[in-house]
């Protein structure tokens, strides 16, 4: 159900039998809206909306498991009628406008955000306020950092790519280099170059690649590894972020993930995923 394509396990108390694909009527953590069914029971192997529960458990766990959005607070109210689809079909058709007036909603409150989608729900709820996985998210796209995830005590400035955040009259080799606490180390460090860096990628396809994912070369050496990694909304793909070998930067050699046996391509991007309009408050 929804934008992001969540999936919840909802109980359901009626007499009409829902089938593979049906569509539901559901009462979820936002609201009334309509979601699929998936179903473990269909003996039509070859059915795309057929999963066993193990392949679902299976799908949660290697798609984030914990952070992956799986909801069990819900409800199915009813198998979803000619009316109900017509409604929400006429909801769907106002979103370009709803879009509009959020943005316009944003704008005239002086709020520093971005409308990304607009979801009409059925029930008619109006607004959905999001928080952690939302942060999380719009972080990764703009190339910031976490700490505890892509910083620690262990990883320096050079490092991270994070010298943009030293005043350029404190960097080394500046006329007035240093005069902070850790500048001798930074010097060094980029006197010397840091084996690995962080660098930002996107994902080929639609699975997402998560923390602790190996990176490797074409012949299949690990030459990094992910700290932060999940769907990017604003460009409707996954993202993640690395440390990765220098030398495989310099020479912008491919990299892929090792996703369950599988390599999966990527596509290194230099800077964010949407532009920096950051501002001296």
């Amino acid at each position: 159900f929804g934008y992001m394509r969540m999936v919840g396990e909802f109980p359901y108390v009626g007499d009409a039998k829902p089938g593979c694909g049906s569509k539901l009527v559901v009462r979820t953590h936002r609201g009334t809206e309509i979601g699929e069914m998936l179903t473990s029971t269909c003996p039509n192997s070859g059915c795309s909306k057929s999963v066993s529960r193990k392949e679902m458990l299976e799908y949660i766990e290697n798609s984030g498991g914990r952070q992956y959005p799986f909801y069990e607070r819900g409800k199915v109210l009813r198998i979803a009628t000619v009316e109900d689809l017509n409604t929400q079909e006429r909801l769907e058709q106002r979103k370009n406008e709803l879009r509009l007036i959020a943005k316009a909603c944003v704008e005239r409150s002086g709020l520093d955000m971005q409308i990304i989608e607009v979801e009409p729900l059925l029930g008619d709820e109006r607004v959905q306020w999001i928080g952690l996985g939302a942060r999380d998210s719009l972080r990764l796209e703009a190339g910031l950092c976490l700490y505890g995830h892509d910083l620690n005590e262990d990883i320096d400035p050079i490092s991270a790519s994070l010298t943009w955040a030293i005043s350029p009259s404190r960097r080394p080799g500046a006329e007035r280099g240093g005069g902070y606490i850790g500048a001798e180390a930074v010097a060094e460090r980029k006197a010397s170059g840091p084996e690995m860096q962080r660098a930002l990628f996107a994902v080929e396809g639609r699975a997402p690649v998560r923390e602790g994912a190996e990176l490797v070369n074409e012949a299949g050496d690990v030459v990094g590894r992910v700290c932060s990694g999940g769907f990017g909304p604003t460009v409707a793909k996954p993202v993640l972020m690395a440390y990765v070998q220098r030398e495989v930067l310099q020479a912008d050699a491919p990299v892929f993930a090792a996703l369950r046996g599988r390599k999966i391509g990527l596509q290194r991007q230099k800077g964010g995923f949407v532009a920096s309009r950051y501002r001296r408050g």
